[in-house]
Parts: structure tokens; C-alpha cells; sequence
């Protein structure tokens, strides 16, 4: 891949984050799954959402006080204020809205030789 061209829409990325949550969340799947570094993670873009989303999703069951899928469904569109890995979500669900994402946080990248993406400049 080094040698081709390609580059790809992605909304998340490891490579050049030096922040507290990412290394604090890189330091505990090194424990848990012994991670040791980034570049061992096969999809960082998989690893980031999945890991926002349980927490997201821990919330909500802890609000609905249920593990019933209507009582989590509406939960969800009662969570506040997750900081997560991706990024931070003051109302990442409502009832107008299921998707906690926005288009300003996808970002056009590129492959690096480890398998990585890295955030192509603006």
C-alpha cells in the first residue's frame, strides 16, 4: 500500500493523538488484551467506536434501570455528556437524531507502512 495512491474517508485515528483519553485507553487494552502500541490494532476506526459506543451504551442501560431493548432504546436518547475517544457527545442520541456522529468528524487519510491511517493535512 505504501506505494499506491489511496487514500480513504475514516473518522477516527490513533496516529498523531497524544491526548490523556487516547493514552489512557491505549494503556488499558495493553493490560487487557496486551496492545503495545496502536500500530497492533487491526482497525483503530472499529476499536474507537466500539469502545465509545459500550460506554454510551452502559449509560443508557444504567439509566433505564432494564436490560429490556425498549427501556435501553429510550435510555440512549437520555445520555448526556459522554466524553469518549472519538470525540465528545453532549447529547450523542435524541429522538430526531440516531447517530451520534457528525460529518465534521470524518477526514480524508492514508495508509502508513505499519497499516495505519494518518490524518491527511488540510
Amino acid at each position: 500500500l505504501g506505494r499506491v495512491d489511496f487514500s480513504v474517508v475514516q473518522t477516527f485515528t490513533f496516529v498523531g493523538r497524544d491526548d490523556v483519553k487516547a493514552r489512557s485507553v491505549l494503556a488499558r487494552a495493553g493490560k487487557l488484551f496486551g496492545i503495545k502500541s496502536s500500530s497492533d490494532l487491526p482497525s483503530h476506526v472499529g476499536f474507537a467506536h466500539a469502545y465509545d459506543l459500550t460506554h454510551i451504551l452502559a449509560r443508557a442501560i444504567a439509566l433505564a434501570r432494564s436490560a429490556e431493548r425498549p427501556a435501553i432504546r429510550d435510555a440512549l436518547e437520555q445520555v448526556r455528556s459522554y466524553e469518549g475517544l472519538t470525540g465528545n457527545y453532549p447529547e450523542p442520541f435524541n429522538s430526531k437524531r440516531h447517530e451520534a456522529m457528525s460529518p465534521s468528524q470524518a477526514f480524508i487519510g492514508q495508509f502508513l507502512p505499519s497499516g495505519e491511517i494518518e490524518r491527511l493535512s488540510r
